[in-house]
């Protein structure tokens, strides 16, 4: 579809005293101005594009929409790791992500520095084939070194020396050293003198690391027959358990790897934790690390790695694979993996978006199926006047068939919101009335005790609920005009406020003003900010769009 804005009566709505451009006839019918506009929405299509796959929820239906702070080292390594046991390319744009990296680096320099952060970020650059990068590398080791203690690396600045923290981060600290290529001579010795002190580790997962590092030191090491016995029966005894985490399976997958390089023979999984994996899967292909919840970046890299191990299949990869893509940003890194909830606000708008578009949805049958669930399910009764209308809008999108129980509900809610003088959701329920071709009401208003101690939006709101059924005169649009004159001029760039006065000037009651400018802005703003599409601002544009096109 071809969306150029051309020969349409550009706008608005203000009255003759605050613009000062007619006479002040009160009687005579304005005639509208036309202007050639240029406003071209269809360079947002693939902004709009990538938003929708963000707000995409697997099971139908749109999420709330969230605010993308840019990618993390954690959440891009794990991630990134994820895409690739799923033989996903997860670098589309290798110097935007060495970018992210080098920004988050010089954030958390002064900061309480963690291990595991330059662990990741080494991990992350030897995906990319990045080895040689001078600034991160320098920023790497001036970090690292600072984590030294005598022989050992602490997980943390503040030099936390429990046992476990040491040993695991003395760990992810050779494979720092390895990246960076430094010398470790004499680390190497202390850590070793060290460690060979404590031989009464009874814990699995700490003996496993304390001779994984003597191995990499050393590949003649041969495990102590005490160490072999306990995580032979960690192993064993997890794969019995009928409810554990991931975080299980992950150290013994991690046990299993040293056990297989020294051929000790233990049990292997059963079906059942297959299954329980499977049973634990989300809807949206991942996993939380618990087995208990929405899916993070964590719980879903283990249970892939674990199955990927036993080479099992990884069920609902499309989807998780989508998922995963969909938390990459534009500096190249990923974003935390957040609990979506369902909106039907954002279901409705999204795919009045995509029908303008001529872009068909890829859970559209998903949505329409949990649409039809909702409507089953629900009491009207107990809600309020906007989320009935926000359904029922929805419903027709959809092209399902609105409940009779439906329509008596929202027209009792707007008689409800009036008297209330709840003006906002009025505006929009008697908007959705009309919309379904529904009798709105016929209320007594008293209009000037109302419209004399209203705020701005509030003024505006009413006008709005009296242009749709219809009852609105040039008297108070005179009124509104004087008392509102700042108001209007300043709130003009909002999108929500010029679909509003454009639904009040369908009735011809005010001069149209080319407001080409004001639209172009909110394009413009919405084109620019690439780190978050503002859904509700573009769709109250296109909105607007669309009424100026019927005039």
């Amino acid at each position: 579809m071809k969306l150029m804005f051309k020969n349409i009566s550009l706008i608005f709505i203000i009255i003759i005293i605050l613009f000062g451009c007619i006479s002040e006839t009160t009687n005579q019918t304005i005639k509208n101005r036309n202007e050639t506009g240029n406003l071209d929405l269809q360079d947002i299509r693939t902004q709009f594009l990538i938003y929708e796959g963000k707000l995409r929820m697997y099971e139908g239906g749109y999420s709330i929409p969230f605010i993308y702070y840019g990618g993390n080292i954690y959440s891009t390594y794990y991630i990134m790791e994820s895409l690739k046991l799923l033989g996903v390319n997860s670098f589309t744009n290798k110097r935007k992500t060495i970018i992210m990296l080098e920004n988050n680096l010089a954030d958390i320099e002064d900061k309480n520095i963690m291990m595991d952060n330059l662990y990741y970020t080494v991990n992350i650059l030897e995906n990319l084939g990045e080895f040689k990068n001078k600034k991160i590398n320098a920023l790497l080791e001036k970090m690292f070194v600072k984590l030294y203690r005598d022989g050992y690396y602490s997980f943390d600045t503040y030099g936390n020396e429990k046992l476990k923290d040491y040993l695991i981060s003395t760990y992810m600290a050779s494979q720092i050293e390895d990246f960076l290529q430094l010398d470790k001579t004499k680390i190497k010795e202390d850590w070793i003198a060290n460690i060979k002190l404590d031989n009464s580790l009874s814990n699995a997962r700490l003996i496993y690391f304390k001779n994984i590092l003597l191995l990499k030191f050393n590949h003649n090491h041969q495990i102590p027959e005490s160490d072999k016995k306990i995580m032979v029966k960690y192993v064993n005894e997890t794969f019995s358990k009928t409810k554990l985490d991931l975080f299980e399976l992950n150290t013994s997958l991690e046990i299993i790897d040293l056990l297989n390089y020294y051929k000790l023979d233990y049990n292997k999984p059963p079906d059942k934790i297959f299954s329980l994996l499977y049973a634990n899967q989300n809807n949206d292909g991942g996993w939380n690390a618990a087995l208990e919840g929405p899916s993070d970046e964590q719980g879903t890299y283990l249970a892939l790695k674990f199955l990927e191990h036993f080479n099992k299949d990884v069920r609902k990869s499309k989807i998780l694979k989508e998922m995963l893509e969909d938390h990459q940003g534009i500096d190249g890194g990923y974003s935390k993996i957040i609990q979506k909830e369902f909106s039907i606000e954002s279901t409705n708008m999204v795919k009045q978006i995509s029908d303008y578009y001529g872009y068909k949805t890829k859970n559209e049958k998903e949505t329409k199926d949990l649409l039809k669930l909702i409507i089953r399910k629900i009491n009207w009764d107990i809600l309020d006047g906007k989320t009935i209308a926000h359904i029922i809008e929805t419903l027709k999108t959809y092209n399902i068939k609105i409940p009779e129980e439906a329509i008596e509900s929202i027209q009792n809610k707007y008689k409800d919101l009036i008297k209330n003088k709840n003006y906002e959701h009025a505006l929009y329920v008697s908007y959705v009335m009309k919309l379904i071709n529904v009798g709105i009401p016929k209320l007594k208003i008293n209009i000037q005790d109302n419209l004399n101690n209203l705020n701005f939006k509030d003024h505006l709101f009413l006008l709005g609920t009296l242009s749709i059924s219809q009852r609105i005169s040039q008297k108070d649009i005179k009124i509104f005009g004087k008392k509102f004159q700042k108001d209007i001029k300043n709130n003009l760039n909002d999108p929500y406020i010029m679909w509003i006065l454009t639904i009040i000037s369908q009735n011809g009651n005010y001069v149209d003003i080319n407001i080409n400018d004001h639209l172009n802005r909110s394009i413009e703003s919405i084109k620019n900010n690439k780190e978050t599409f503002h859904l509700r601002d573009f769709y109250y544009v296109l909105k607007t769009y669309q009424l100026l096109n019927k005039r």
